[in-house]
């Protein structure tokens, strides 16, 4: 499995705030998205799949620490394509886009 970019701090809810404001400046460039019952939902998935992403990074750190193999929940490829989806959707590569709204 390729290394991933570690987790980082806990977020706060200064950090959250931060977060969800770039998300959201990201989206309003976007003419698809007219307004915030566009976007709502368009977020939400976007930080699930971001906290998601989280969790399996602490879960397989912790399967490491501890001796076990990490057996993923999901398929890295699903993950990758719908970050892939909603990137492509924006103009962005996956990449960017994570980079972009999470720093």
């Amino acid at each position: 499995m390729p290394d991933r970019p570690r987790a980082l701090s806990p977020t706060t809810a200064q950090s959250l705030g931060s977060l969800i404001k770039s998300a959201r400046d990201i989206m309003r460039k976007n003419k698809g998205l007219n307004g915030d019952l566009d976007r709502l939902p368009m977020l939400t998935w976007i930080m699930f799949l971001k906290f998601l992403d989280d969790l399996e990074l602490q879960r397989e750190e912790e399967a490491k620490l501890a001796g076990k193999k990490f057996h993923d929940p999901i398929k890295v490829g699903t993950l990758a394509g719908i970050l892939g989806d909603v990137a492509t959707h924006f103009e962005l590569r996956r990449n960017e886009l994570v980079q972009r709204i999470f720093g």
